[in-house]
């Protein structure tokens, strides 16, 4: 997985995790502010998660000033877990309450898909 940014200048790009390279950032954040970005502020920030059947399970989340925030599960596929803003949450209410890590799932079995 990569993220990318772009702006008025040159787009960077950041590789968190790459099985081709050997590559896993773990926990990783970046700002409009460190990036020295003239746009409207905003945070993209990767949590790997800990415990249970989470355990190893990543989070990538991207927030705008304007209120919006974007949670994904790289983990999952790109999994969209959950977007907020403006006053409205849209999601899937799981009676599970952790993003539960492909590993655990038995794909054999009906209720695995």
């Amino acid at each position: 997985m990569a993220v990318l940014v772009s702006g008025s200048a040159a787009a960077k790009t950041w590789v968190l995790t790459s099985a081709e390279q050997g590559t896993e950032q773990g926990n990783w954040k970046i700002s409009s502010s460190e990036l020295k970005s003239q746009s409207k502020p905003f945070s993209i920030e990767q949590k790997v998660l800990h415990g249970g059947k989470q355990e190893g399970s990543k989070i990538l989340t991207i927030h705008s000033e304007d209120g919006l925030t974007i949670t994904l599960s790289p983990t999952r596929g790109m999994n969209l877990l959950r977007v907020e803003g403006f006053g409205t949450r849209m999601g899937w209410d799981s009676p599970v309450k952790e993003v539960v890590n492909p590993a655990y799932i038995n794909l054999e079995s009906r209720n695995g898909l």
